[in-house]
């Protein structure tokens, strides 16, 4: 079996939906509201998908002989800043979203390897800091997010956003073996989304919750991303 890791463009739309899908029907078995329903809304949930497929910065991990991705991640190389402050912004740092593993024994680990690679790749480029905003109450996932060298800066006081929990790590060359190693394809073009598929200008500035369900060889708590 290979694993390839390739930038997803707009067409990946509704495989990266039917991920974070397959994880909320997981997360309601486990006691946590997280993903309870598509925040602010269905349609916001989608554009937020699509922009981040536009600006090329979301990537799938697939596996050779299977048509649905393993997991996906969304890197950007600029903060929000409606949610982290002038001072924070200051220093070089790489922001994860809509980091999602398939919740299956098989890809148990998979989670961390990404969480490296991303490190890696921030290293490389010069940043200090890998940063996440993580779901407010999923305390099972912040302390995950602890374990995997993450502390905790702040919590947001914005009321209206679901993922107020912020993290960040210092980054770091990784040169441990990976679980699951994996071969990054080169980029490609982005094919030019129909006018039907193009998202409306988002009017409220969020992102949905970064933190997402990972496998990992730790043994997780009920919730753990």
């Amino acid at each position: 079996m290979t694993l390839r890791l390739a930038k997803a463009d707009p067409g990946d739309l509704e495989s990266i939906e039917a991920l974070i899908d397959e994880t909320a029907g997981w997360l309601r078995t486990k006691g946590t509201d997280q993903w309870s329903r598509p925040w602010p809304s269905a349609e916001g949930r989608r554009r937020r998908i699509m922009e981040g497929l536009l600006r090329r910065t979301t990537w799938l991990l697939r596996a050779s002989g299977e048509s649905a991705p393993v997991a996906t991640v969304t890197v950007e190389p600029a903060a929000d800043d409606w949610l982290w402050t002038p001072e924070e912004r200051e220093a070089r740092a790489t922001y994860l979203h809509r980091l999602i593993v398939r919740r299956t024994p098989r890809w148990r680990g998979l989670g961390g390897d990404l969480l490296r690679w991303v490190s890696h790749e921030a290293a490389a480029r010069g940043d200090d800091y890998l940063r996440i905003d993580v779901w407010t109450s999923n305390h099972a996932l912040h302390d995950y997010y602890r374990r995997h060298g993450f502390r905790h800066v702040r919590t947001s006081s914005r009321a209206d956003y679901p993922s107020g929990m912020l993290f960040q790590r210092r980054v770091q060359a990784s040169r441990r073996r990976p679980s699951f190693p994996f071969i990054i394809e080169p980029s490609r073009p982005a094919p030019v989304p129909a006018a039907s598929t193009r998202p409306a200008p988002v009017t409220v500035p969020v992102r949905p919750a970064a933190g997402l369900v990972l496998p990992d060889p730790v043994p997780l708590p009920a919730g753990v991303e």
